[in-house]
């Protein structure tokens, strides 16, 4: 049986947001617009792999799940150089990963629990997911700025 797919109204969401919010949303998201809960977005441009190391183009994909999550994937290459890029965020914490020729460890990072570099992160890349910005999501609006409770 199919699920029912919730639709962007905000003539229903008056009452949880700020003026403010509801102008957002409503420019951001089309009434009747089905609400996303992930977007998965593609995207290029050129990284270092160390401050004095030569730039690298590179080719990215990143997940984005509605107030919980992300998740980077690149493949950059310079010549017969080669690395394999992850940037993770989720409920178990933050992890950084660099592969050369995606198999020897370079680099790796991680910490449990809402690292607040990457909490911050997922805010601010969750513009890519207007939807998250939802009450639904465990969003509150106020007067004067936004409260996450991601």
């Amino acid at each position: 049986m199919d699920k029912a797919v919730a639709l962007f109204d905000p003539d229903t969401l008056a009452d949880d947001l700020t003026p403010g919010g509801l102008r957002y949303l409503t420019h951001a998201i089309r009434p009747g617009t089905p609400i996303a809960s992930a977007a998965v977005l593609t995207f290029s441009g050129k990284v270092r792999l160390k401050p004095t190391g030569p730039w690298m183009p590179f080719r990215a994909t990143e997940t984005i799940h509605a107030g919980c999550s992300f998740r980077v994937t690149a493949n950059a290459r310079r010549g017969p150089i080669r690395a394999t890029i992850e940037d993770t965020y989720d409920s178990t914490g933050a992890r950084a990963r660099v592969h050369a020729f995606g198999i020897i460890p370079v680099r790796s990072q991680s910490g449990p629990g809402p690292h607040p570099f990457a909490r911050g992160r997922l805010a601010v890349e969750s513009t890519w997911l207007p939807s998250a910005f939802l009450p639904v999501n465990g969003v509150r609006w106020q007067t004067d700025h936004l409260v996450l409770q991601w």
